[in-house]
């Protein structure tokens, strides 16, 4: 269907005076009519074929996707014969320089020249030449206002079908690339290839030759595949590699890895309790020999048991928790000002084991302990244990709720607020995001008393956090929106009614 013929067509048929709903969801059931970006990809693709004569150019390629670079090469070849790069460089060449520019990327113009330096057909050129080529990348996609070198080509679906089949060809490139690649770079690298990886066309053969690429230089790849796989919604060829890197690192490397790990996530959960288990493992061994070590086995104790219970694998979490927290009291009781804060965080998590376990009366315990041991601490250095102290509050108060002393749940988790509303004023950026889960819990300890309008009031400014941090991070934190709101109509609802309504009532 060429932009000349079909599309005009197509468009009177969808707004024609009673046309049905049946009839504009057949005339959209066509090849590059899935989606707006692949509809509005496909109309440009049309118009170019058309412009150039070629209505039928499209039954050559597999999809929009592959058609329009078609086009862009041809930009580019009529760019560099002008740029006079050609025919001293071969295309192959500077197809590889592009891709090398769409792949990792580049901040400064000295990176982008020493990436260009790795590319096949350019290492052993002169410098003015590869500057002639990084002028020309520039030109094709001028960078916005900041001093990069290049921009990508876009939208990026297209740059990424691309990469993924210039890499399906040469999957040695990759590797080329990735030596003497910055971290933001090889980051850059990860993701591209991951998200070009997993584009249908492909169907999972690149899958293999990304996880080769990690295996095949772990020591520098190793981190900026963690960071990578928390970036594309298909981590698959990563996590394999990590599975794989974790049983060939040393310790230190390990450790440098787990202290890399973000502070939750689902994808990278099985993976981080299987490095946190090794590392457990080699420091119990560490201070069977040796004291020193035990510092180290405390900490990735407290580690392993935070990711088990995330799997939801609460007996094994529990008995990592019950270690961690035998190793801190004994490094407390030697040297209490180093320690404690240690020992008060493994006991809250401590608490959250026993709890998911229905051990109620223990968790309430741990949760006590912990509590006064970052009340002790607070009353010394605020600044630095008052977070401790806040997270510690809202422990203590889903412990008291699970015993039915809610009245005193309550009074738990306002102190929490309160302390967190200290935080967020003065560091809005790291406190926040507390201060709303705080203020949630507030509102169900409030509604559990009945006290629903106070409850209200409470969800609202809650409401309102969450929608001033989704400006920045939408997929994030709209479905909190949403949720909120949906606590707060249930509220108005028991406000309103003389009686309990039917229902669950807040999720």
């Amino acid at each position: 269907m060429c932009l000349g013929c079909g599309w005009p067509a197509l468009a009177r048929r969808l707004t024609a005076p009673g046309a049905d709903a049946a009839l504009q969801r057949a005339a959209l059931q066509h090849p590059g009519l899935e989606g707006v970006l692949t509809l509005h990809m496909t109309a440009l693709a049309d118009l170019l074929d058309a412009a150039r004569g070629d209505a039928d150019g499209r039954g050559d390629a597999d999809g929009v996707e592959d058609r329009l670079p078609a086009h862009e090469r041809r930009y580019w070849t009529a760019a560099a014969t002008a740029h006079g790069l050609l025919p001293s460089l071969s295309p192959g060449t500077l197809t590889d320089a592009l891709v090398a520019a769409f792949l990792l990327g580049a901040g400064t113009r000295d990176l982008a020249d020493a990436l260009l330096g790795r590319v096949p057909g350019l290492a052993d050129q002169p410098s003015d030449r590869r500057r002639a080529v990084r002028e020309w990348i520039g030109a094709l996609y001028p960078p916005p206002a900041g001093g990069r070198p290049w921009d990508s080509l876009q939208p990026d679906r297209l740059a990424e079908r691309l990469v993924g089949r210039h890499l399906e060809r040469d999957p040695g490139l990759a590797h080329r690339l990735a030596r003497g690649a910055t971290e933001s770079q090889a980051v850059q690298l990860l993701t591209v290839y991951s998200r070009a990886a997993a584009h249908p066309v492909f169907d999972r053969r690149l899958d293999p030759s990304l996880t080769e690429l990690c295996l095949a230089q772990p020591e520098f790849l190793a981190g900026p595949a963690v960071d990578a796989a928390t970036r594309t919604s298909t981590p698959g060829p990563l996590l394999d590699a990590l599975h794989g890197i974790a049983e060939r690192l040393p310790r230190a490397r390990l450790e440098e890895l787990a202290d890399r790990l973000p502070e939750a996530s689902h994808r990278l959960a099985p993976w981080a309790a299987r490095l946190t288990r090794r590392l457990a493992d080699e420091h119990r061994a560490w201070a069977r020999d040796d004291p020193d070590g035990l510092p180290s086995l405390a900490t990735s104790l407290h580690n392993l048991g935070v990711w088990l219970g995330r799997l939801g694998r609460h007996d094994d979490a529990l008995a990592a928790a019950t270690e961690a927290v035998d190793a801190q009291r004994e490094l407390a009781r030697t040297s209490p000002q180093d320690h404690l804060p240690e020992l008060a965080n493994a006991l809250n998590s401590l608490s959250i084991d026993l709890a998911a376990l229905d051990r109620h009366d223990d968790a309430l315990t741990a949760a006590t302990e912990a509590v006064g041991t970052y009340r002790e601490l607070t009353d010394a250095l605020p600044d630095a244990h008052l977070p401790g102290l806040a997270m510690s509050l809202h422990t203590l108060s889903n412990r008291l709720a699970e015993r039915g002393r809610e009245e005193e749940a309550l009074a738990a988790a306002t102190e929490s607020v309160a302390v967190y509303r200290g935080l967020a004023g003065a560091r809005p950026e790291g406190y926040l995001a507390d201060l709303a889960m705080g203020l949630d819990l507030v509102a169900l300890r409030l509604s559990g008393l009945g006290r629903y309008r106070e409850a209200r009031s409470a969800i609202t400014e809650m409401i309102a956090i969450w929608r001033e941090l989704a400006r920045e991070r939408p997929g994030v934190h709209e479905g909190r929106v949403r949720r909120g709101q949906e606590f707060l109509n249930w509220l108005a609802i028991k406000i309103l009614s003389p009686r309990p309504p039917r229902g669950r009532g807040p999720g």
